[in-house]
């Protein structure tokens, strides 16, 4: 008589139980902190806003000289309300819409996005940073943005409004209609009030022409000492943030 036997299942080593692994739990990640690849994206959001200050500070220190030998790089470069009257007379008005319009919006649609993506964090960091003023004006264009978001967008586009737009989550649609109208527009009533007063400007540009020289180094000592002003203060401001 054979003996039986064993099932063969006894015979195979049976795999030793997996006990399931203790996962601690996940590391907090710091507040507001981008997410993977969002530093690249936010460093390309901000190129663009950070190369038209820069374009500005170098349009305001050589603005005389710009004003009388190269009226429309003047506007190219930093295109605010007294320059853009200044030059109406003497910039073609093809050249003079289309640099204008181009400067004025080149960073407008960043900041938004900016607005969109990352506003309560830009908020958060710029306010101990911007002094009294700056945070009135924050909280009064917010304000300003709860009743009537697209009368301050067609009136009063700039850096900040395009910011506080996206924090305010405007439709990019209507952000666009009324950003590109009301920049239209205002160029155009700068061209307008120009003309009116061409020959006073014209009086102005001749005197600023007669002391060219010393002009262009006081407004580049001016704007030299302005930077440094406001590098101290943003480095003051950041320090109590941090505090």
């Amino acid at each position: 008589m054979t003996e039986l036997e064993p099932p063969r299942e006894s015979l195979e080593p049976q795999p030793s139980p997996v006990l399931p692994e203790a996962s601690s739990p996940p590391e907090a990640s710091p507040p507001l902190a981008p997410a993977p690849g969002g530093r690249v994206r936010l460093a390309l959001l901000l190129a663009i806003p950070i190369a038209t200050l820069v374009a500005s500070a170098i349009g305001t220190a050589f603005a005389p000289k710009l004003l009388v030998e190269w009226p429309a790089l003047l506007i190219a470069l930093d295109p605010r309300p007294t320059n853009l009257v200044l030059t109406s007379s003497t910039v073609p008005v093809t050249w003079y819409f289309a640099l204008g319009v181009t400067r004025w919006l080149l960073a407008d649609p960043f900041l938004y996005v900016l607005g969109r993506e990352r506003g309560p964090a830009a908020l958060a960091w710029l306010e101990p940073r911007s002094g009294n003023t700056g945070r009135w004006a924050t909280r009064f264009l917010m304000r300003a943005l709860d009743r009537a978001a697209l009368p301050v967008v067609f009136f009063a586009s700039g850096p900040l409004v395009c910011l506080l737009v996206g924090v305010h989550r405007m439709s990019p649609w209507k952000f666009a209609i009324a950003n590109v109208s009301g920049t239209f527009a205002v160029l155009a009533t700068f061209r307008f009030f120009g003309g009116r007063f061409a020959e006073p400007i014209a009086a102005f540009t001749a005197l600023v022409a007669e002391y060219l020289v010393p002009l262009t180094i006081a407004s580049c000592v001016a704007v030299a000492l302005v930077l440094a002003h406001r590098w101290r203060r943003r480095t003051v401001g950041a320090r109590i943030a941090s505090s």
